[in-house]
């Protein structure tokens, strides 16, 4: 009776903001050397997921999530000829980066509580508009690697126009 050998490959998603940031529920497609699909895992709540490879073989991993972007990277058994477990990592890129901002008035400091900011997206035409709460702060997502222009209105004040990247 012969046995089955597996590399039992113990992986770890993370995201590429923050420190030891995993991802729980980020979806792993596995296809292999003729790019068919042989696996679909779910990362667990603290972002792992493990999948029997078979030795001597080339895989190829998609993971994503909807607020991160697709990674394709490739996974190879090959020189792996017994049953053995192999830890990896994977880092993927958050679509959106997180924007703050806080006005305050130049001369005594103060908040600018309900100042209009605009943030216009330079490729898409796009523009977002918001209202700065009463510590004069607007938090944004905006989409990853964008260029921005940001235009602040308040009654009493003279615009300012501001590059954002």
């Amino acid at each position: 009776v012969s046995q089955s050998r597996y590399v039992e490959l113990e992986a770890y998603v993370y995201s590429n903001i923050g420190v030891n940031n995993t991802i729980s529920a980020a979806r792993v497609l596995v296809f292999d050397e003729e790019n068919r699909l042989v696996d679909s895992v779910y990362t667990n709540a603290v972002g792992k997921f493990k999948f029997d490879a078979k030795p001597e073989r080339n895989y190829t991993f998609q993971i994503g999530t909807g607020d991160h972007e697709t990674l394709t990277t490739s996974y190879s058994t090959v020189g792996h000829f017994k049953s053995e477990v192999v830890e990896k990592k994977f880092t993927i890129k958050d679509k959106t980066v997180s924007y703050e901002v806080s006005l305050t008035d130049l001369e005594n400091a103060n908040a600018l509580d309900s100042t209009q900011i605009e943030i216009k997206n330079i490729t898409t035409n796009q523009d977002i508009a918001f209202t700065t709460d009463s510590s004069g702060t607007i938090k944004a997502k905006l989409p990853r690697d964008e260029e921005y222009q940001m235009t602040v209105t308040k009654l009493g004040y003279d615009p300012v126009i501001t590059p954002v990247s």
